[in-house]
Order: structure tokens, then sequence, then C-alpha cells
């Protein structure tokens, strides 16, 4: 079986993605839950973990956690083996080419595409590095809801703010923050998408949590 949750809104489809896994969980208690994300492809072994018979008994819940290289590498039969295996495939993307749509037609249980909703706002990504250098938390909150409608990568977010953090250490210019908090603050946003991915929450979530302290 093979449910494949894609799109714009990364959020929305992290969440219905989770609460999938959730409910499969709940139901099927002796279904072992295998999480692959993109820092940890290099152990993945498909077709092992397909090989193993049975439904939910000595079974998988595969979780392919924004796998983005990996999807477009595999050819249709791959997908078409997750389709037919007696494992339960859950598929999650930012975004899916043609090519991997077209493959994916007819060879998975469930295709749900999640779009942003357009934002009348129109987002600066320079205005929240301006406002996380003034330490303008309410600003900060602002331009972070503007680019989370706005369909913008929280991954982009992150790197504009590390790159703010990076450029106040250089130049020592700013009598908002002290050195030492600013260091902090490049190592929590250095590390921010992939403890966000481990940790299965959207990098907007993450950042939210994270600004909210400053």
């Amino acid at each position: 079986m093979l449910y494949v949750f894609y799109g714009s809104d990364a959020e929305s489809s992290r969440a219905k993605a989770n609460a999938l896994v959730q409910a499969l969980q709940s139901k099927h208690a002796d279904a072992e839950l295998v999480r692959v994300t993109q820092d940890e492809t290099g152990d993945l072994n498909l077709e092992n973990l397909l090989a193993t018979q049975g439904l939910f008994k000595s079974s998988y819940i595969i979780y392919l956690d924004n796998l983005n290289d990996l999807y477009k590498e595999w050819s249709k039969e791959e997908y078409k083996k997750m389709h037919v295996s007696g494992h339960v495939c859950v598929l999650l993307a930012e975004r899916l080419g043609v090519v991997v749509l077209r493959d994916l037609e007819g060879n998975c249980d469930k295709l749900v595409e999640s779009k942003a909703s357009k934002s009348t706002g129109k987002f600066n990504i320079f205005g929240i590095a301006n406002a996380l250098k003034s330490r303008d938390k309410k600003r900060l909150w602002t331009e972070l809801t503007i680019a989370r409608l706005s369909g913008v990568e929280g991954e982009g977010v992150a790197g504009m703010l590390f790159w703010a953090v990076k450029d106040m250490l250089i130049k020592r210019q700013n009598n908002k923050w002290s050195e030492s908090e600013l260091k902090h603050l490049a190592i929590s946003l250095a590390g921010l998408p992939h403890k966000a991915r481990r940790d299965a929450v959207s990098v907007f979530n993450a950042l939210e949590r994270l600004l909210l302290q400053v």
C-alpha cells in the first residue's frame, strides 16, 4: 500500500501524513514504524523492507520523509512494488515533478495534494532578517506568518536568518545581541531544519518556537 502526501502547503501535508501514521499505529500496535529522512537515505534498503511478507504481522509502516532526490531516481516499478506490498508506505514530499506524478498514477492508494493558500501580504525575505537584527519579536512573528502564507519554504527562511546572524557576528555593530547569544542562535538555526525533520514537525513551527524565545 502506498499513500502520498505532497504540495506547497508543507505543514498541512506533514500533518495529514502524521495523522495517517498515528491512526495506523493505534489500529495495528504490532506494526513497526520505519521512518527515513533525507539524512538517512544511505541506510535505506527498500528492496529488503518490501521483501518481508504479511500484513501488520512482522510488517512495517514505512514513512519516507521528504526523500526528494530518491523520488526522482525511483522508477515506476519501484512505486508499483510499494503499492502492491503488504506494508504501508507513506511518502511525504513538498514537491513532486511531472515524471514522478506520472509514475505514481495507478501505483498508489491515495495521492493527496495540499496547496498553500494565497495571501495578500507580500513577503520580503530581508524584512525578517532586519526584524531579527533589531530583536523585534512582534515583527519577527508577523514576517514569519506572512512567509508561511506566501508559500515560502521554511528552509529558505531559516537560511536567511542564519545569514543575518553571521552578518551581525562579522560586523560586531549590533547592540541588541551579545556575541554569545548570536553564537548560540547560529548553532540553533544551522541545525533547525534537520531537527525539525527528525522531530516530525514543520520547519516553520520549529522557527516559531525558536524566535518566540529571542
